[in-house]
């Protein structure tokens, strides 16, 4: 039996900025893959395991942005969302996430894809 996916905990650790709750959906093993502008696709950043995710989610939690997600859809194995960002200077962007949940319903394989407003 596959465990359910902890969404609620996602957004509550999103809208805190914690990324200690957040890293709490991972598991141990778990694969975060980024594209972004300094990461096309034919080079995506690629961290493996949670002390790795760890970072990239402090990072991603630091400072005054807002964060919001939305637009999920939630599978047995898999959720799909979008994580909003409002940064103070007025810069916005939006990722587009799917998630590869294991029978733990913990995140083994997440994969991103950002767009950012460019000044």
């Amino acid at each position: 039996m596959i465990a359910t996916f902890d969404l609620d905990t996602l957004k509550r650790g999103h809208r805190e900025r914690d990324p200690d709750l957040l890293l709490g959906l991972y598991a141990e093993d778990a694969e975060l893959v980024v594209i972004d502008d300094e990461h096309p696709p034919s080079h995506p950043l690629v961290l493996v395991g949670r002390d790795r995710i760890a970072d990239y989610l402090r990072e991603l939690c630091a400072g005054d942005v807002v964060l919001e997600v939305g637009d999920e859809v939630v599978a047995d194995d898999r959720v799909a969302l979008h994580v909003a960002f409002w940064h103070p200077d007025g810069t916005q962007a939006l990722c587009s996430e799917v998630l590869d949940l294991d029978d733990q319903g913990r995140i083994l394989r997440e994969t991103i894809v950002l767009a950012t407003d460019h000044s």
